[in-house]
């Protein structure tokens, strides 16, 4: 094989190799759709047109891209990380995605840092548990949102742990919704909605699952 052709060759192989990377990425992508039940929480959020929302622990950005989308041409979602290496990738991400409605923020373990009374909605999936200073940010997500503004929280449980301590469901990193109901109620959110086997876990070995819970911010009441 001359160099000519060994260079077409390897251009070739390195777009065949990139065109089975993105479609594998794809198949994953489109397999957690179906299975974290994505349009359920989109449904959740309320992600409708011209909405503004928050992904607070936002990790991949897996949920902050399809918030964005939901939520386009005029709505914009916040993707919030506490750490600095993530929240970089975050941002190659959405650059990737090409969404243009989103912006990523630096969170502390006090503080995501959301701007007061501004957010229609904001999801915390899979990181509740991992808030260590929770009562600052309880109380930071109820001050983000608007009155009327709704907080998402989806969390991991193993029906032997329903029952337990906080400090020991935390240690298998899950949390029980009696627990989170509890904590949202303290800082002022009402609990509207809690479905306790939102995702079932799939290996048998495993008893439970994902639950889902949504809690709004009540609208002050009106003066006689």
């Amino acid at each position: 094989m001359n160099s000519i052709n060994r260079h077409i060759f390897l251009a070739g192989f390195c777009v065949i190799t990139l065109s089975v990377a993105r479609l594998a990425a794809q198949v994953n992508a489109d397999g957690r759709d179906k299975t974290e039940k994505v349009a359920e929480v989109l449904a959740a959020l309320e992600a409708t047109s011209g909405k503004r929302i928050a992904d607070v622990g936002s990790g991949d950005g897996f949920y902050a891209v399809r918030i964005a989308r939901a939520v386009a041409p005029n709505g914009h979602v916040t993707a919030v990380d506490v750490d600095s290496k993530t929240v970089a990738k975050l941002r190659a991400q959405l650059g990737s995605e090409k969404i243009k409605n989103a912006d990523v923020v630096l969170g502390s373990s006090a503080d995501p840092k959301l701007s007061p009374g501004s957010y229609d909605a904001i999801l915390v999936y899979n990181a509740y548990h991992e808030i260590s200073n929770h009562v600052a940010v309880r109380r930071a997500l109820f001050g983000a949102l608007k009155p009327g503004g709704r907080i998402v929280v989806i969390e991991a449980l193993h029906d032997n742990l329903q029952e337990a301590p906080r400090e020991v469901q935390l240690k298998d990193r899950e949390i029980s919704p009696l627990n989170v109901g509890i904590e949202l109620t303290e800082v002022g959110f009402s609990v509207i909605d809690v479905r306790p086997q939102f995702v079932p876990f799939t290996d048998p070995k495993h008893k439970g699952g994902y639950w889902l819970m949504i809690a709004i911010k009540p609208k002050p009441t009106k003066k006689l």
